[in-house]
């Protein structure tokens, strides 16, 4: 890295208050200048691409490591949408949940295999990405929906026919130190974490340790970290098992 930095380009995007940006080899991913709007720049081309991901703000936002598919996922935290790199083609839709939720993190597997989600309902979602979705068996597709084959009926309300996640299971959450919210006594738990929206601690923050392995952090009063493992079972269906579990503020 040249010292001082050389400036490549600048780009103007919508209010951006959590900071969304994703970087992967050789591509940046950012919120555009629409809502819900994702903008991806090619340092190798210079090419600049959008893609219309959502019609809500967008909340969370992620590249594979080979920057050939982005994540996306809205303020309204039902959906999670894949999109193809360089053709901003939609590749998948995975429900999260049917009630709106905050998504606190999004993560790719490091082989792109997978796609992990975090959100307020103290949850972990583990999605299978998919090879490709054109060309795909009968047999294939019915095993992709969560309802088969009634996910080919007509008229079904939309939460019928869209993925669901392969594996999911229960997280810690940090808690909210005691006295803090809008009826506190105290400025600072009145004022939050400065810089940060709603200035709550962060949640849920996903790191993947290998394709197997990753792990959750939780900040707040009695702040957890979590290691989950993926695995398959007897059935040959996905799970999730805790592996291993610690506050780390405590001595």
């Amino acid at each position: 890295m040249r010292m001082p930095p050389d400036k490549i380009a600048d780009f103007e995007t919508v209010k951006n208050p959590y900071g969304l940006c994703a970087m992967s080899k050789g591509v940046v991913a950012f919120p555009g200048r629409t809502l819900g709007q994702v903008k991806l720049f090619d340092f190798a081309s210079g090419n600049v691409s959008i893609i219309p991901a959502h019609e809500t703000p967008l909340r969370a936002l992620a590249l594979t490591a080979k920057g050939d598919m982005v994540a996306t996922a809205s303020e309204q935290g039902t959906l999670i949408r894949l999109w193809s790199f360089p053709s901003c083609t939609k590749l998948a839709e995975f429900r999260r949940g049917v009630d709106p939720s905050v998504i606190f993190s999004l993560a790719f597997s490091p082989l792109g295999s997978m796609v992990a989600v975090t959100s307020d309902k103290a949850t972990l979602h583990i999605f299978n990405l998919p090879s490709g979705t054109a060309g795909q068996t009968p047999e294939a597709e019915e095993k992709t929906h969560k309802w088969g084959l009634l996910s080919k009926l007509p008229l079904l309300p939309r939460h019928f026919s869209d993925t669901y996640s392969s594996a999911t299971t229960k997280i810690e959450l940090g808690e909210e130190p005691e006295g803090r919210g809008p009826h506190s006594k105290s400025a600072t738990f009145n004022a939050g974490i400065p810089g940060v929206p709603g200035g709550k601690p962060t949640q849920g923050l996903i790191g993947w340790l290998d394709d197997e392995t990753l792990i959750v952090i939780s900040a707040g009063q009695d702040a957890p970290w979590e290691k989950f493992k993926v695995a398959v079972d007897d059935t040959g269906k996905r799970v999730l098992t805790r592996e291993g579990w610690k506050k780390y503020l405590e001595s």
